[in-house]
């Protein structure tokens, strides 16, 4: 079959190759590249991530197909070159099942003629079975001091393990009598005849099967029902659902075969997707739930505490803490973790993180102050801890001993350095607060280098608290296109006639009220939504350009503010072609303005992004310039048809040194035929000596202020 793929060319794999080195280590899974003109969805090249997550070799994956489960919808996507996003179910060469969020993405690249995708995998099979045992385990803790009936409860574990597997499986549970008599309590998602078919027949001989099969191993894997030996089926309508079962033994503190817990697999779903570390830990929930009255001790030991680390969870964190109260009058919730988690996990695996958090906690409860100390597993990486001292007065020292001795991580001395939030608390009703507040100074404290303590801080909350708002507020925005355009006008200083524009964005709400973009601008960088702005403000520039040449009258160079992320996007060029096309306006009324910190992200990438506008007949203009400490660097580099002076050497033209400066800059644009407009223009004495210094074009108050739509075409129509 690899015979008959279309080959890559070399500069392809190489820069897959290249790309795989920066990023790969970032993906949870890796990412493939997959031809979309054969039906089959080929894969044409694979990351070494995604090789080790399918434990297949680079040539085994090539050729292979691994969504045949979601080619319509994928189709679709390509057909229209979309993105996708998908939950899906990958198999390894070892028939395992990995559990993977896949974005799928279309590639475009110069030279070649093959439509290709890329898909992206985030192994999710992790985080799905951790979330599942807490939820179950949280939700039986719950139960318990309801005092909830065991077989309710038990209905109720079935029913969250058969949601996770989408109904793919069912459940049930024996427990066995001496006699070889059992109890059953079977899922609600058998019919009535199966119930009520195990409830009539005498089910020992049933039973003792199951018991010698378990005798030796805490599992047996049943592949197909009909065709196992000795095997007695109440009801064959069974097998009309479920052909394929595992068996999983219910031990006691003696080894010996208690119960089974049964989980049978639809006929449709591959035995192989049955999770059997998943499932063989559940069943320590199970014996807690069946041995109610009599184990209640190690049941609450083992539904309070985190699976992974041994530690005590949230819930129980929280109930502690309510015992705490009558006896401290007030405390602090910290949230801790050290900030070379995720390093460690990666050099020694995820166990290695849990160990460490296990000593920091052994640590804490080591510290004599500690009189009232709760210390319990929050999230997968940090410990939430309660202390009943005045912490602000030994942060220091606590953390000093928390850390100066190394921890001991897979026989190897580990130095750590930790990040640690922290909120008083006053009241036991105050606990959910508290936790919020300590998780943001928690956030806070991340971004600091070394050991860092942050305090809740009620002018972050106040902050973060308009940011949520505004951020509402800007989707509605969006949806109700309230974000417009108004341009200020770009003039000659020889004649003072106006020879283009630069598009503001300007936010009018519902109310009436003008937003101005220094308002709005950053919250709508950093959440991913300046993008729908920005089109808007193009939309309503092209409308307007589009009309104006409908009527025959004389059409202006707009210059269009766009962001990094913009600028970067996939489709960024194609989508701004495809737009011009609509509105039939030539690109040389379009003018991309751009700041210097385009190049941070990738120099190479943006050179040839400005180079793909200049062939489709766009000018681009550096904004900002000399404002940054590497403009003269990307002029040199990017071929920009414009630069715009920033307005900060306008506001200090009047010093010698900042004037020699801005003459410079002027001359280094005249040699390099590139066109400069000064920013920030207030004042006639401004002009006359950028006149004298050689400057053609400003910009500026002293002109015109940012104007709508309408005043524009007003002052347009005195002119002609």
């Amino acid at each position: 079959m690899e015979n008959d793929l279309p080959q890559l060319s070399n500069d392809l794999i190489e820069w897959f190759q290249n790309f795989d080195d920066k990023i790969d280590s970032k993906i949870l899974g890796g990412f493939v590249v997959f031809d979309t003109e054969n039906d089959d969805f080929p894969i044409l090249f694979s990351s070494r991530s995604f090789e080790t997550m399918t434990k297949y070799e680079k040539q085994e994956v090539k050729g292979l197909s691994f969504f045949s489960m979601i080619k319509e919808e994928l189709h679709k996507a390509i057909s229209k070159t979309k993105r996708l996003s998908k939950e899906m179910f990958i198999t390894t060469k070892d028939n395992a099942i990995v559990h993977c969020k896949v974005l799928f993405h279309p590639l475009q690249f110069s030279g070649t003629s093959r439509k290709l995708y890329m898909a992206t995998f985030y192994n999710r099979t992790e985080q799905k079975k951790n979330k599942l045992i807490s939820d179950i385990q949280n939700w039986v803790l719950e139960k318990y001091n309801d005092e909830e009936n065991p077989e309710i409860i038990l209905q109720g574990f079935f029913k969250k393990i058969e949601q996770y597997t989408s109904n793919n499986i069912t459940c049930s549970v024996m427990i066995y009598n001496e006699d070889d008599s059992a109890k059953i309590f079977l899922s609600e998602s058998f019919t009535n005849k199966t119930i009520n078919a195990f409830n009539k027949d005498d089910i020992i001989p049933y039973n003792k099967y199951f018991k010698k099969l378990l005798s030796k191993n805490s599992q047996y894997i049943i592949k197909n029902v009909l065709l196992e030996p000795n095997m007695y089926l109440p009801s064959h309508d069974i097998c009309s659902r479920y052909n394929k079962a595992v068996l999983f033994a219910l031990k006691d503190d003696e080894n010996k075969v208690r119960g089974v817990f049964i989980v049978a697999c639809s006929n449709k779903w591959p035995l192989e997707s049955i999770n059997l570390a998943l499932f063989q830990q559940l069943t320590t929930v199970i014996r807690s739930i069946v041995k109610y009255d009599s184990y209640q001790k190690i049941m609450l030991e083992q539904i309070t505490k985190d699976p992974n680390s041994g530690l005590y969870n949230l819930a129980y964190f929280k109930k502690k803490v309510q015992e705490k109260f009558p006896e401290c009058s007030k405390g602090y919730v910290c949230i801790i973790s050290p900030k070379e988690y995720e390093d460690i996990v990666n050099l020694y695996e995820r166990k290695a993180g849990y160990d460490l958090l296990t000593q920091i906690a052994d640590r804490m409860s080591s510290y004599k102050e500690n009189r009232n100390l709760v210390v319990a597993s929050f999230a997968t990486n940090a410990l939430i801890v309660f202390v009943d001292f005045n912490y602000k007065q030994y942060e220091k020292h606590v953390l000093e001993q928390l850390v100066e001795r190394p921890f001991i991580i897979d026989g190897f001395e580990v130095f750590v350095s930790l990040s640690v939030g922290l909120s008083p608390i006053e009241s036991y009703q105050q606990l959910d607060e508290s936790i919020r507040r300590a998780d943001q100074a928690f956030s806070k404290a991340k971004l600091e280098p070394g050991n860092n303590i942050q305090f809740f801080d009620d002018e972050d909350n106040n902050r973060i608290k308009h940011e949520r708002r505004m951020y509402n507020l800007i989707i509605h925005g969006i949806k109700e296109k309230q974000f417009i355009p108004y341009l200020q006008p770009k003039v000659s200083l020889q004649t003072n006639e106006i020879i283009g524009f630069e598009a503001l964005a300007r936010w009018q709400t519902k109310t009436g009220k003008m937003i101005y973009p220094d308002q709005f601008i950053p919250l709508a960088e950093s959440t991913g939504k300046i993008i729908d702005i920005e089109n808007m403000i193009l939309d309503n520039v092209l409308d307007w350009l589009c009309e104006r040449k409908s009527r025959g009258l004389p059409l202006y160079q707009v210059s269009i503010n766009i962001s990094p992320q913009h600028f970067y996007e996939q489709d960024f060029v194609c989508n701004l072609v495809d737009k011009l096309d609509i509105y039939r306006v030539n690109p040389k009324y379009i003018k991309i303005e751009i700041t210097e910190s385009i190049g941070l992200v990738d120099l190479k990438k943006a050179s040839t992004i400005i180079n793909h506008l200049k062939s489709y007949g766009f000018a681009t203009s550096m904004d900002d310039f000399g404002k940054g400490f590497s403009s003269l660097n990307y002029l040199t580099q990017l071929d920009f048809a414009e630069i715009k002076i920033d307005k900060s050497f306008i506001d200090n033209m009047n010093d010698p040194k900042t004037f020699a400066i801005i003459r410079t800059m002027l001359q280094l644009a005249d040699n390099l035929n590139v066109k400069a407009v000064v920013e920030g223009i207030e004042d006639k004495s401004q002009v006359e000596k950028l006149g004298e210094i050689g400057c053609d074009v400003g910009q500026g108050y002293y002109f015109y202020k940012p104007l709508s739509i309408g005043q524009v075409n007003e002052i347009l129509n005195e002119i002609r």
